[in-house]
């Protein structure tokens, strides 16, 4: 059975020692990437790892499959993340540009 990566957009609130290393109280953008045996989506477990990384008042916008082929053409980041949620089961990356 072939393992499926799901992708989770959200933002979130930095608290201290978060993994990012962002000023405790600012809004981001992230990106969650858990992989699955199933196509459901596991919005607890999402959200879960972005807590663990970090962060605190995590809003989903939507969530998508994500497949090898498809993550060809998306940028260095993304497709290091997937790489490590087919091998760890989950990775997360958050952005620089602050929400408001």
């Amino acid at each position: 059975m072939r393992k499926i990566v799901h992708m989770y957009l959200a933002s979130g609130v930095a608290e201290a020692g978060n993994r990012a290393g962002f000023s405790p109280g600012e809004r981001h953008g992230m990106l969650v990437f858990l992989s699955s045996y199933t196509d459901n989506y596991d919005w607890k477990e999402a959200e879960r790892v972005a807590r663990e990384n970090g962060w605190c008042e995590i809003e989903f916008k939507k969530a998508g499959k994500i497949t090898r082929e498809t993550i060809v053409d998306q940028d260095r980041t993304v497709r290091e993340c997937f790489a490590t949620a087919l091998a760890a089961g989950s990775s997360m990356v958050a952005y620089a540009a602050r929400e408001v």
